[in-house]
């Protein structure tokens, strides 16, 4: 494509290759004007968190506890509780097998 342009304007006089610089560097600051107010009004919108639910391994229960973990750097993979459900009707340790999953 630039190519393209290149070989549309080599002979061009220089004084026309003037004035499409001049247009060309008018229709980057339209189009930066132009993003930079699609940017700001993207920015400028309110954001509430209206509500945040935590049940992760580890003894995360809420947000709190959640950056904790992050921050202490703690591992908090487990294996599936089996109150929540019976991972083992699920397991197979091979992992082409269809319907089953590999890890616990």
């Amino acid at each position: 494509m630039a190519n393209e342009f290149v070989q549309r304007i080599k002979d061009l006089p220089q004084q026309r290759l003037v004035l499409l610089a001049a247009q060309l560097q008018e229709r980057l600051e339209q189009a930066e004007a132009t993003a930079a107010a699609a940017t700001a009004t993207q920015l400028s919108h309110p954001i509430a968190v209206v509500g945040v639910g935590c049940r992760l391994p580890g003894g995360v229960v809420d947000p709190e506890s959640f950056w904790d973990l992050l921050v202490e750097g703690r591992d908090a993979v487990t294996e599936i509780p089996p109150d929540r459900w019976d991972a083992d009707a699920f397991y197979d340790p091979d992992w082409r097998t269809d319907a089953r999953m590999a890890t616990k």
